[in-house]
């Protein structure tokens, strides 16, 4: 467990409180706290219809492993914190140097991914678009949740989820 005092959040989104962090052993780093008794959300389908919930650990943790798994991110899982408003999962992130990039960018940078773009309603940020790839639906993808950086486009709190295969063939009938 993590000591409550150890780092400084400042409020962030509806997600997490953040903090940086400047270490001569560690680099240069973003510290994420979920909102207390809550891990994020997450997306599942109900009915053939994405629905954007609240997750629980588990599917948090594993978009986290997703977002490892696909992009390479050096996403840490450091451990909880009891505060007094209720535990919250802290993880932590290289900074990226970068831009936010254009919705414009961010449909081209995926692609180069191999994600395709669904035609469904925003799931996470107001705006924000959806994609598929196989059976990995990558969510909430806005500008602020992205950069770029040395040319390419780098995720950084994007909702990543593994659906099932009939799940995703039932999103790939909501392709763009």
């Amino acid at each position: 467990m993590i000591a409550p005092d150890l780092y400084n959040f400042r409020r962030g989104g509806r997600e997490h409180d953040v903090c940086h962090i400047l270490h001569p052993a560690i680099g240069s780093r973003w510290i994420k706290a979920t909102k207390p008794w809550y891990t994020g959300y997450t997306v599942e389908l109900v009915g053939g219809r994405p629905l954007l919930l609240n997750a629980t650990a588990l599917p948090y943790l594993r978009r986290l492993q997703l977002q490892v798994d696909l992009f390479g991110d050096d996403l840490r899982f450091e451990g909880v914190i009891e505060d007094p408003r209720g535990w919250r999962c802290v993880t932590s992130q290289r900074h990226i140097d970068g831009l936010a990039p254009t919705l414009h960018e961010i449909d081209e940078g995926l692609v180069t991914y191999g994600f395709r773009r669904l035609d469904i309603e925003p799931m996470g940020y107001e705006g924000s678009h959806s994609y598929l790839m196989g059976n990995v639906g990558l969510f909430d993808a806005h500008p602020a949740n992205f950069r770029i950086s040395e040319g390419i486009l780098v995720p950084i709190d994007v909702i990543l989820v593994a659906f099932s295969p009939e799940d995703a063939a039932c999103l790939q009938q909501r392709l763009a």
